[in-house]
């Protein structure tokens, strides 16, 4: 069983709330996919922060790549979402996408969150990682 969670996120983060709902949903996964992402550890506010995504189709050790595209969202320390990819970017042959976004000019620590849309032979999948932005 898994959960399937919907997520809003809104453009003007003046007004941003939050609000989630769950519903359990029974899944036979054909494969399971290993996504990674690579962020730095810390950037500085004038620089743009990258984030690598790769995912592979099964396991952490196949040699293929997913494919179908990716999108990521940027949050705060008090998880209200400051950047979005732009759109949907899509996963090189070999399962590979980059993420760029602006400057974020505020010091602090922040969660880039990639979600994966999954394809016909892989499931979906959201994975989380975190960075500091320093002066």
């Amino acid at each position: 069983n898994y959960n399937l969670v919907g997520e809003f996120v809104p453009t003007n983060t003046a007004t941003a709330t939050s609000s989630r709902t769950s519903a359990a949903v029974a899944v036979a996964l054909k494969n399971t996919s290993y996504s990674l992402i690579t962020v730095g550890a810390s950037y500085k506010t004038s620089a743009l922060p990258t984030v690598s995504v790769t995912i592979k189709a099964g396991k952490v050790t196949s040699t293929k790549g997913a494919t179908g595209n990716v999108f990521a969202v940027v949050y705060n320390s008090k998880k209200v979402p400051v950047q979005v990819s732009s759109a949907l970017v899509k996963l090189s042959a070999s399962g590979i996408a980059t993420l760029k976004f602006a400057k974020i000019t505020t010091v602090g620590t922040y969660t880039v969150k990639v979600f994966y849309g999954g394809s016909t032979s892989n499931p979906a999948s959201v994975t989380t990682k975190t960075f500091k932005v320093v002066k």
